[in-house]
């Protein structure tokens, strides 16, 4: 099913033991366009701990659900490695936090969850990227290097065609199964009413985190000519 990441945060995560806390963020891996984590808000006022926690460890929701279950334990989360809201995600945490939930490294095979075209498959012991000290696939070079973006962070970026600026960045179309971003939805005016259009992630030549700008590969008209976005 596709979903709106706008949607997606207004969820809150459920252990098998009880509530959690709620959806803050989804950070996703800005080359294979897929939300990596859910950056879950734990705790409260005096007691707040931002926490990601990887679509391996739910199941699929449904249409109808307020809360996103999970297979683990509130204790499970109360002492995963701490993830520091705003801050770049390296290669070293994620592997910290493969490690401890038991999940397989997503960068280590040809599909979108590494060996698997879905997440959720567990790690098995003596596996390639079992307990390797550099993840298998994953060249000295690229250990520190971050490829994990906030979709807060992006939502608002400006759209740039091949030929002028458009518009910006209003949300993203999910699939809820394999968390891969289908669609980014975008809005092609940026201070007047206008008309929202789906461009797929394939269409994006590029992004400039620091000018905050989304580069397409289109011109301003075939972005303009796409079908309308509805509910």
């Amino acid at each position: 099913m596709l979903r709106r990441a706008t949607d997606i945060r207004k969820l809150r995560i459920r252990a098998v033991d009880g509530d959690m806390g709620k959806v803050h963020d989804l950070y996703f891996d800005d080359r294979r366009w897929t939300v990596r984590y859910f950056m879950v808000v734990t705790g409260g006022w005096f007691r707040r701990r931002d926490v990601l926690i990887s679509p391996a460890s739910i199941g699929r929701i449904a249409h109808a659900d307020t809360a996103i279950e999970t297979v683990l334990t509130r204790d499970q989360v109360e002492n995963a490695p701490r993830a520091e809201e705003d801050m770049p995600v390296s290669r070293q945490y994620e592997a910290a936090h493969a490690e401890y939930f038991g999940h397989r490294y997503y960068w280590t095979g040809p599909h979108l969850w590494g060996p698997n075209a879905l997440p959720g498959a567990p790690r098995e012991q003596n596996s390639p990227d079992s307990g390797a000290t550099l993840p298998h696939g994953v060249e000295s070079g690229e250990w520190g290097d971050a490829h994990l973006r906030s979709m807060v962070e992006v939502t608002g970026y400006a759209l740039a065609a091949k030929d002028g600026s458009i518009g910006h960045v209003d949300d993203f179309v999910i699939d809820d199964e394999s968390w891969e971003i289908r669609y980014m939805l975008v809005g092609t005016r940026n201070w007047l009413p206008g008309r929202h259009v789906l461009m797929a992630p394939s269409a994006v030549e590029s992004v400039d985190w620091a000018a905050r700008t989304v580069h397409s590969r289109l011109d301003r008209e075939e972005i303009r000519e796409r079908p309308e976005y509805t509910e």
